[in-house]
C-alpha cells in the first residue's frame, strides 16, 4: 500500500506541474520546496524534482505545440485582416533605467530566436534562471516554428538544475 500512496504523490506532482507550466499562479518553484521538505517515507527528493521536472516540460512542449498551431490559423486571418482593417499601435515610452535592459534583454531574445545556434543557449538560460520567462520563450519558439529536438532536451536540462538546487537547498537545511 505505501508504493501506491508514493506514485499517488508523484503523479499528483507531476499533474501540478504540468498546470504550472501554463497557469503562473501555481508556482512549480514552490511545489517542489514543499515536496523536497515534506517527502513522505520512503520517497526521495529526487523523485519529486523529477516529477516536477517531468510536469514542467511536458506541459511547456504542450504550450510549444498549441502555439505552433495556433500561429498557423492566426497567420492565416492575419492575411485576410489586413487589407480590411490595418493595424496601428502606440509606441510605448519606458524611462531610460528601465528601457535599457528591456531593450537588451528584449534584442537578445529577438536574436537568439532568430539563430538556430543560440536557441539551445536561449532555453536554457530560461529554463534555470527564468529571464527572459520560459513562458514567453516556448510560445515565441513555437510561433516560429522552430522543432522540439532542441526544445524539449533543453526545457527539460534547465528545469532539472533549477528544481535540483531548489530541493537541494531545502534538505540542506532540514
Amino acid at each position: 500500500m505505501p508504493a501506491l500512496d508514493v506514485t499517488l504523490a508523484l503523479a499528483g506532482t507531476t499533474g501540478l506541474a504540468f498546470v504550472s507550466a501554463a497557469v503562473p499562479v501555481v508556482n512549480a518553484e514552490a511545489l517542489t520546496l514543499a515536496g523536497a521538505a515534506a517527502t513522505p517515507g520512503g520517497v526521495h527528493p529526487a523523485l519529486v524534482v523529477l516529477a516536477v521536472t517531468l510536469g514542467q516540460t511536458l506541459g511547456k512542449v504542450a504550450l510549444f505545440l498549441v502555439a505552433r498551431s495556433g500561429s498557423v490559423v492566426w497567420a492565416r486571418r492575419l492575411r485576410l485582416d489586413r487589407h480590411r482593417h490595418p493595424v496601428q499601435r502606440r509606441p510605448r515610452h519606458w524611462p531610460p533605467v528601465v528601457a535599457r535592459p528591456v531593450r537588451f534583454v528584449k534584442d537578445w531574445t529577438v536574436r537568439a530566436l532568430d539563430s538556430p545556434v543560440a536557441t539551445a543557449p536561449l532555453v536554457l538560460v530560461s529554463a534555470v534562471f527564468g529571464i527572459p520567462p520560459l513562458l514567453v520563450v516556448t510560445v515565441a519558439l513555437g510561433v516560429r516554428g522552430r522543432g522540439l529536438r532542441v526544445f524539449v532536451p533543453c526545457c527539460f536540462a534547465g528545469r532539472l538544475v533549477r528544481f535540483g538546487l531548489l530541493a537541494a537547498s531545502v534538505t540542506a537545511v532540514f
